[in-house]
């Protein structure tokens, strides 16, 4: 039942045998000296092993190579005898009869502890291993990364938090995860302190999500926060494996100051940071708000997810304040960064930039629009950018206005306007045949 007790506490160090023999030679000694009873003769034993001496055999050269110092064999033999350790020395071979109330004394290791323990610390002296040679020190990669991650968060104003890997199953009808869905399947623990800390988390989001909370609750009108924790999967139901333990960056903001692109803004200063090119497409994360959200892809894999949290969700955490939650995932990250960084001239040649504004349906995305104009670009184009999306009475309903800035530069020479110009004609040819879109 995993209760302690003072003779559990005991018994697992060992207990001397010898000592039973003792103990009760000592009490009829004070019955009889007392007055108190009358002693008989006869004695009942019924231990099943015999009760005798362990013997040591070693040398006094591996003692001192345990150690990595010279120990005298004078002292040597002087310091175990002291300690009622029976030792002769014949020869640098060493033999020791230890007492039976000394049960932790078995080996050369442990004999070795005895003689440095008396002979003083202080003896030991820092020496080199033998045919080793030095190395640069340093952090893991992986360590690096996260305290790389943990200094961007925190030049973004953000907080760090530590919240606990314990928690509910009442988490995921909270964050309106289906009864079907595998992140239901969890490690229990066998013996919880109470309900709210029975289970490992699959997810960050509630535990950001409760930080946040805890802060509106106590006034505080703005907040940014991030966490590096990892979530706990089992490999299988029931458990009978550790599960796969994945570390995640989980950030959450709320505040009148904040929105989903502030929050996306400190995501893509990561993905920079590691020379990153990812895609944001709509998310199906049960807890973001269905048309506010995004997952993270590099080149088809999830990195991770950003958005709004979804109205249910705050409904059921009791609060009225908008919030946002980003989370990456950290292994993945570790796989698809790139740190091989190349540099290149500065442009000798000055560039030319274009601003357009063309008209497209309410639903084509912006990743679509930059693309095409990547893609008829060519290498004359070095950066599109999307500056402003307009939606008004100028512009027919279903339909939006944006405006591109596109930057052109060749390293040899300056670019001329004809040949800038015969490459918009392309871009917007191309626009239109793909996305149906027309020049404003």
């Amino acid at each position: 039942m995993n209760l302690r007790s003072d003779s559990s506490f005991r018994f697992e160090r060992g207990i001397d045998l010898a000592s039973q023999e003792f103990g009760m030679n000592r009490a009829l000694a004070l019955i009889d000296e007392l007055g108190i009873g009358e002693i008989v003769s006869g004695r009942i034993d019924i231990l099943s092993e015999s009760v005798e001496k362990t013997v040591i055999k070693t040398s006094l050269k591996k003692i001192n190579d345990i150690l990595g110092i010279d120990v005298p064999s004078d002292i040597v033999v002087d310091i175990l005898n002291s300690l009622s350790i029976e030792t002769t020395l014949d020869n640098g071979e060493i033999t020791c009869i230890v007492p039976l109330y000394r049960e932790d004394v078995r080996t050369a290791n442990d004999l070795a502890e005895e003689i440095i323990r008396l002979y003083g610390y202080d003896h030991i002296v820092c020496t080199l291993i033998d045919k080793g040679k030095q190395t640069l020190g340093g952090k893991p990669d992986d360590v690096k990364t996260i305290d790389t991650l943990r200094n961007i968060m925190v030049a973004n104003g953000m907080s760090e938090t530590l919240s606990y890997s314990f928690t509910t199953r009442k988490m995921f009808d909270t964050l309106l995860v289906p009864e079907d869905d595998n992140m239901r399947n969890v490690v229990e623990l066998l013996n919880p302190l109470g309900e709210d800390v029975s289970i490992m988390r699959t997810t960050l989001a509630y535990s950001m999500l409760n930080v946040m909370r805890s802060n509106v609750v106590k006034s505080i009108k703005q907040g940014r926060f991030f966490e590096v924790a990892s979530v706990y999967e089992p490999k299988a139901i029931p458990v009978t494996e550790q599960p796969n333990e994945i570390r995640h960056l989980i950030t959450g903001v709320y505040g009148k100051d904040e929105s989903f692109y502030t929050l996306k803004g400190v995501i893509e200063n990561i993905l920079d940071k590691f020379s990153i090119n990812a895609d944001f497409e709509y998310t199906k994360v049960h807890w973001l708000h269905p048309s506010r959200g995004a997952d993270i892809l590099i080149d088809g894999k999830v990195l991770g997810y950003i958005g709004e949290v979804h109205p249910s969700v705050l409904k059921n955490i009791d609060t009225k304040e908008k919030m946002y939650l980003a989370d990456i995932n950290i292994e993945v990250l570790l796989e698809v960064k790139n740190m091989d960084f190349k540099f290149t001239e500065i442009p000798k040649y000055p560039a030319m930039e274009r601003d357009i504004a063309i008209l497209v349906k309410e639903d084509v995305l912006s990743k679509d629009i930059i693309d095409t104009i990547k893609k008829a670009g060519g290498n004359l184009l070095k950066q599109v950018d999307i500056f402003d999306i307009y939606r008004g009475g100028q512009v027919e309903k279903g339909y939006k206005s944006v405006a591109i800035n596109m930057i052109f530069r060749v390293n040899d020479r300056t670019l001329t306007d004809d040949e800038v110009n015969t490459k918009i004609n392309k871009i917007l040819k191309r626009l239109e045949v793909d996305l149906n879109a027309t020049l404003r």
